[in-house]
């Protein structure tokens, strides 16, 4: 027999013992394989692509072998064979591209067993090189598609990039697509891309995309028997759809479901095998979930006993140790809740610690153990600990939102880290430092708003004696500001990871060695508290929702610097309860078609919720202020600066108030369109407490952004641009706005006009003009703010976003006046309503230092009314130029006179917010 013969048998043995694993799911056919594989390494064969195959068949084995078995050992050989089936293959010949797909599925594997980030950029870059280079007609391409997918969903995972998983769909979608049910691997293909359709099911909630992964998944058992090699995986990730489906559907019996399909899963899975520590986990945590509805007590020790066995079989080095001691952790919290056991929370604090400080664990999973580990139920625990454990969680807030990831996916990533500030503020106040809650909540608020000013704010001037570093800071801001104007609309397209991760490594490099010299220790740096005092008086409401409720007053003035107010009538479920009151009221009377009925019942509602904000929150706060009254005199009106956390951001503070007055003549009061209200009981400029009454009220996104805003210099013109365009949606011609854009033009003669402008129009002439005046549509894109823009134009195909407006970096500008629906956010915005990411943000960031937004739709010919008295009182009843810094006092005065004639109607008037200084 000569060599060549003696290899193909070798192979088609190792073929043969593969199929009976396909079918048996016996983990012994993988070793034999391996051993029959590995028995030929030593046969001589001149032919060049026949020992490439036959590597390439010994790889496979390999990771069949590796996936029973999960040993380390035969995957590092599984890599190592891989690529020297390619390496003696010529680059010209096809079969050199083939067999990238065993590289790309080793170097994935190998990443998941060790957590180091050059595996898995290996593993994508050999899938995408096969993919790119397979003829389509080819049955390899399959398998390269399939595989591609799956490396790509686990660089997403790694990194949150959207684009990877953009990019796993698409190739997905065309795996399935292309296989047929009688290829063995077409289970794979189907159960690939239901677990990519369920990550995007996660960044943008549609129910449909979920239930398209439940079907395909449903599919892919159907095609794979339980001993079928891909058995219990396809299972598994059947069970874990079945429960996201039951969460977001509230179907109670697809979670019954998912808890029989996991144990079939794990029943099949033989003792040893990789992935069997991923199905005792998972089916922990479905029981734990299922003790939650019945509170069986059989059904809580069962997953306790599952997911113990589960941490014991997964070593440290797997990155997938960190979540499941995470949610051994939290079963155990479980068990002690229905049977109290002090050992249970010790054991519980030891499981999370360790899942926190775990390197090869996600950064996402080891913030959320840290959060579980300082909300510990033992009163023993001295309060300093969960202050640290929190100091933990925000270190590793770069590792899961770093600055290199495209602004889109840090958003997304943020949004995961809702509540994180509130809990930070709470940890603090109980271990007696005020002082630390408020830089806590300046940490862990605005980061992405954070990151831009960092990069804007840097005076060159103090790099006066070191030009070299001096030119190096302004060119590396520079390149910086190019990356982060380039989106997914432009001709560039977004910039890739690999310019951002350059680019940052290079700016932190340059800020370590700025700060190294004599002087510069504090470059950059955010200022403390007292620093932030020196704006104020500024206060936090903050709230942690499990435990307490505070507002933080920060006066220069004062000492301490903090002075704590206490809010004990604001629980966490009292707030969450009026938020979603008021967000449920505010959405209903500003709906177009709303009936009478329902217009005059929400607006109660938002009253009713504005006077409780008054009388638990502001009232409180201004009291300890020394605002008690009404200022005789309208020079002697003071100024506040709200900063909300949280939830708190969904509510208007500045319209907190009690007030119930009638009209004029007595008789019931009207809106706009002449709607007829009922009559109110009191005079209609009396008043039994209200923000509005006792202070001229500001709001800022952080301490931060408000210290930037008066550190950058007052603008040396008042020129103002005014953009116009009420036609841009068809079915909802604003009127208003043309007489709006007349008044302006009367307030100001020397204002220029655009009318119906691009995107692009007005980004050039926005550093023309100190001034700029937006009278138009906008809409605020709830689950992706970036996304959040004015509509200017039908069927614009690149519109002024969010994205592109803080981009901008400007100079010498002063106010922003944003008359259009939503640009202060989205009442739906709460994962991220700590980022404050809306159109109203984004002119901040651009270095306007006074914004003038809306928190919510508001009414054409009210925003009119509004706009002409506010730019009546910035040039004195046009007497003079518009006059920048009356316009808080402008605003506030205007928004008196509006409650006055619309008082039962707060949506007419409460929307209009003051952002800045």
């Amino acid at each position: 027999m000569t060599g060549r013969e003696e290899l193909v048998a070798f192979v088609e043995r190792a073929m043969a013992l593969l199929d009976l694993l396909g079918r048996t799911g016996d983990p012994r056919y993988a070793a034999a394989a391996v051993e029959v594989l590995r028995s030929a390494r030593g046969i001589d064969s001149p032919d060049a692509r026949l020992y490439s195959m036959y590597l390439n068949m010994f790889s496979f084995a390999l990771i069949r072998l590796y996936e029973l078995s999960g040993d380390e050992a035969v995957i590092e050989e599984a890599v190592h064979v891989s690529r020297s089936a390619v390496v003696i293959v010529d680059p010209d010949d096809p079969e050199h591209f083939g067999r990238m797909t065993n590289v790309c599925l080793t170097t994935r594997m190998r990443f998941e067993h060790s957590g180091e980030r050059r595996w898995v950029e290996e593993a994508v870059a050999a899938g995408r090189t096969a993919v790119a280079n397979l003829p389509r007609e080819t049955g390899f391409r399959d398998a390269a598609l399939s595989a591609l997918a799956m490396a790509l969903v686990t660089q997403y995972q790694n990194t949150g990039e959207r684009s990877s998983l953009d990019e796993a769909e698409t190739v997905a979608r065309e795996a399935a697509e292309r296989g047929s049910p009688h290829d063995h691997n077409y289970p794979g293909f189907l159960s690939n891309l239901a677990t990519v359709l369920r990550l995007q099911y996660e960044r943008s909630n549609r129910t449909d995309v979920l239930e398209e992964a439940v079907l395909l998944q449903r599919q892919a058992v159907a095609a794979a028997p339980v001993h079928h090699q891909f058995g219990p995986a396809v299972l598994s990730v059947l069970g874990d759809l079945l429960e996201e489906l039951a969460h977001a559907t509230g179907r109670a019996e697809l979670r019954a479901e998912s808890v029989r399909v996991r144990r079939t899963a794990l029943a099949a899975a033989p003792p040893g095998a990789v992935g069997r520590a991923g199905l005792l986990h998972a089916l922990g945590c479905a029981l734990r979930l299922e003790f939650g509805d019945t509170g069986r007590p059989e059904t809580i020790h069962e997953a306790v006993r599952l997911q113990r066995e589960a941490v014991q079989a997964t070593p440290a080095s797997d990155h997938r140790r960190g979540v499941i001691l995470l949610n051994l952790a939290l079963t155990l919290l479980a068990l002690h809740r229905h049977e109290p056991d002090a050992a249970l929370v010790q054991q519980a604090a030891g499981h999370l610690t360790e899942a926190g400080t775990l390197r090869s664990a996600r950064p996402h999973e080891r913030i959320v153990a840290y959060r579980h580990l300082a909300m510990l139920p033992d009163p023993s625990r001295p309060p300093q600990q969960a202050v640290d454990a929190l100091r933990a969680a925000i270190d590793l807030l770069p590792l899961a939102a770093p600055r290199p990831m495209r602004r889109a996916d840090r958003q997304t990533a943020l949004g995961r880290l809702a509540g994180l500030p509130g809990q930070c503020a709470a940890a603090a106040l109980d271990a007696g430092q005020p002082e630390l809650a408020v830089e806590l909540l300046e940490q862990t608020r605005g980061i992405l708003a954070s990151s831009i000013f960092e990069n804007r704010i840097g005076d060159v001037t103090r790099l006066a004696a070191h030009p070299g570093l001096a030119e190096e800071f302004v060119r590396l801001r520079e390149e910086i500001a190019a990356l982060d104007s380039r989106d997914d609309r432009g001709p560039a397209g977004p910039p890739s990871a690999d310019d951002l991760q350059h680019a940052y490594e290079s700016w932190d490099g340059l800020l370590a060695r700025i700060r190294s010299q004599e002087g510069l220790a504090d470059f950059l740096a955010r200022p403390d508290a007292r620093g932030i005092a020196d704006c104020g008086p500024l206060v936090y409401l903050t709230s942690d929702l499990a435990s307490r409720t505070d507002a933080l007053i920060l006066r220069a003035d004062a000492d301490p610097v903090v002075e704590v107010v206490p809010l004990p009538g604001v629980t966490g479920e009292v707030l969450m309860r009026r938020s979603a009151d008021f967000i449920m009221a505010c959405t209903t009377a500003t709906r177009p078609g709303a009936s009478l009925r329902e217009a005059v019942e929400a607006q109660t509602g938002i009253a009713e919720v504005l006077a409780w904000l008054w009388d638990e929150v502001a009232e409180p706060v201004l009291d300890a202020l020394g605002f008690t009254a009404e200022p005789e005199e309208p020079e002697d009106w003071p100024r506040v600066w709200w900063c909300p956390v949280g939830l708190f951001s969904l509510l208007p503070i500045h319209a907190a108030g009690r007030r119930r007055p009638s009209g004029p003549d007595g008789g019931p009061m009207s809106d706009p369109s002449g709607t007829s209200r009922p009559s109110g009981t009191s005079d209609p400029t009396g008043t039994s407490g209200a923000v509005l009454d006792r202070v001229i009220s500001s709001t800022t996104t952080t301490g931060f952004a408000l210290a930037q805003a008066h550190a950058r210099p007052p603008a040396d013109n008042s020129r103002l641009l005014i953009v116009s365009a009420p036609d841009a949606l068809p079915d909802a011609p604003l009127p208003g706005v043309v007489r709006e854009a007349g008044e302006l033009l009367a307030s100001v003669p020397q204002a220029v006009l655009l009318h119906d402008p691009d995107a692009d129009t007005i980004l050039t002439a926005l550093p023309q003009t100190a001034l700029v005046h937006f009278a138009c549509h906008a809409v605020a894109v709830w689950d992706d703010p970036l996304s959040s823009r004015f509509l200017l134009r039908r069927g614009e195909t690149d519109p002024m976003t969010v994205q592109r407006i803080m981009a901008r970096s400007l100079r010498g500008v002063e106010l922003a006046y944003l008359s259009a629906c939503s640009t202060s956010g989205s009442l739906w915005q709460v994962a991220l309503a700590d980022e404050a990411i809306h159109i109203t943000s984004a002119f901040q960031l651009a270095g306007y230092r006074t914004v003038i937004g809306t928190l919510w739709p508001v009414d054409d010919a009210v925003a009119q009314q509004v706009a002409d008295g506010f730019y009546r009182a910035l040039t004195r009843d046009r007497t003079g130029a518009p006059d920048p810094s009356l316009a808080a006092a402008a605003l506030h005065h205007q928004l008196r006179r509006l409650r006055a004639e619309y008082p039962l109607s707060p949506t007419l008037w409460a929307p209009f917010l003051h952002t800045g200084i």
